[in-house]
Order: structure tokens, then sequence, then C-alpha cells
């Protein structure tokens, strides 16, 4: 029963610690924001829930965030919803997600095209797609689902950012 009481607690320290951390760095950030060099718009199939949706883009937003970080973009990212209007001037990178999701036979499968649009120019980069082994050993198995979308997804993402620095777009 004690560690039932110190585990949540615990829990609750962590949700507001985490709750008050994104609110510092938005602070710093905005005093020295540099222009964004890049903006990513992110398209994902209907679902009956349309928050669902929301929540889907901004994670596979966060996940091409990350993974282009650490392959050495040194811009800054910007996420526009659908109803946002892209800055003139800065390039657009386009992605229509198809599936990002557990197959049949246990596969995680992430596939989307992209497109990339600087100018009035615009090139089709493609098809993208990735696929990670699920392996389920615990009762308890949100966490190797989570780590399989996150496979997936990156699997994928680094072809893309292969293929945008391979043809110089970025």
């Amino acid at each position: 029963m004690k560690n039932a009481r110190f585990f949540g607690r615990l829990f609750f320290v962590g949700v507001i610690v985490t709750a008050f951390v994104p609110l510092s760095r938005a602070d710093a950030s905005a005093q020295t924001a540099a222009p964004s060099t890049l903006q990513i718009r992110i398209d994902v199939p209907p679902t009956w829930r349309p928050f669902l949706e929301d929540d889907v883009a901004v994670g596979l937003f966060s996940r091409i965030s990350d993974t282009f970080k650490r392959r050495g973009f040194k811009g800054d990212m910007v996420q526009l919803d659908r109803m946002d209007q892209a800055k003139a001037g800065l390039p657009v990178l386009q992605i229509n997600l198809m599936e990002w999701r557990i197959s049949r036979i246990g596969n995680v499968d992430c596939t989307f095209s992209a497109t990339f649009q600087n100018g009035g120019k615009s090139e089709n980069l493609g098809l993208f797609n990735g696929t990670s082994m699920l392996w389920i050993s615990t009762p308890n198995h949100r966490w190797q689902i989570e780590q399989g979308l996150d496979d997936s997804a990156q699997s994928a993402i680094k072809d893309l950012y292969a293929k945008l620095r391979d043809k110089k777009l970025l």
C-alpha cells in the first residue's frame, strides 16, 4: 500500500513538473526565436474521431522534428494545420500519411508520401515506408506498441531525410 501511495505521489509530481517545463522553455525561446526555416504540413486520413487525427499529426511531426535534428538539420520546424497558410518564401514539406498501424501479422507499418514546395516549385519525393516488428512480451504491452510505432515512423523518416539531403533541398 505504501508503494502505491509513493508511486501515486511521484506520478503527480512528475505531471506538475512536466506541465511547467514547456512554459519556461516557451518564454526563453520567444525572446531568442529564430525565423522558422521549414514548414511541415501533415495530412492524416479521416477517422470517426477528428481529435485523434490531430493527435496523430502531432505525434508524427514530433518524430519528424526529432529525426531531422538528429540527422543534422539546423533550422527550425513549424507544423502547419489544415487551415494554416504557409508563410511565403519558406519551404513547405507536405506529408500525406496513408497508414501508421499494426498489421494483421503483427508488424507496425508507417507509410506516407511527401512533396517539397519551395518558391512556387513543387517536387514529388515519392512514397516512404517503414516497418517494425512488434514483440509483445508483457501483459501490459503499451510501451512495446509505442516503441513499434516509433521505430516504423523513424525508419520511413530517415529515408525521407536522406532523399531531401541527396536532392539538396534542405
